[in-house]
């Protein structure tokens, strides 16, 4: 993108990743976030999320619960979204106990589950 002087942003990049995602490109996808720090972008909530949404619609649900303790790691908050896609794949792949834990650190972080999130 830089090679054709297109300005690159967060939301730039995150619309690429969130795409990639969605296509199944996870090492791209991951690529792509690995480089913005190499350009001095850092990614935001939105852009951990759509990540991490996406390795867990790819049953890659370890990188996901990584990527997410990165986030927390670098003084974010995560979003509702975030939570409740971890909480949702775990308990699809019958990781009930993630799933409360999950729900514990959300609670911790003054979020409440709501119907979205108990919807199969």
């Amino acid at each position: 993108m830089m090679d054709n002087d297109i300005e690159v942003s967060v939301v730039t990049y995150c619309a690429l990743i969130d795409g990639l995602s969605k296509k199944g490109l996870l090492q791209e996808a991951i690529n792509y976030f690995r480089t913005m720090s190499d350009i001095g972008l850092q990614p935001n909530v939105e852009v951990f999320t759509a990540l991490i949404d996406g390795l867990c619609k790819n049953i890659c649900i370890e990188a996901a619960k990584e990527l997410f303790n990165e986030m927390l790691d670098n003084g974010m908050t995560p979003d509702k979204v975030a939570c409740t896609t971890l909480i949702d794949r775990n308990l699809k792949h019958g990781n009930l106990q993630e799933s409360l834990s999950m729900h514990e650190r959300m609670k911790e972080l003054g979020m409440e589950l709501d119907l979205h999130a108990c919807t199969p």
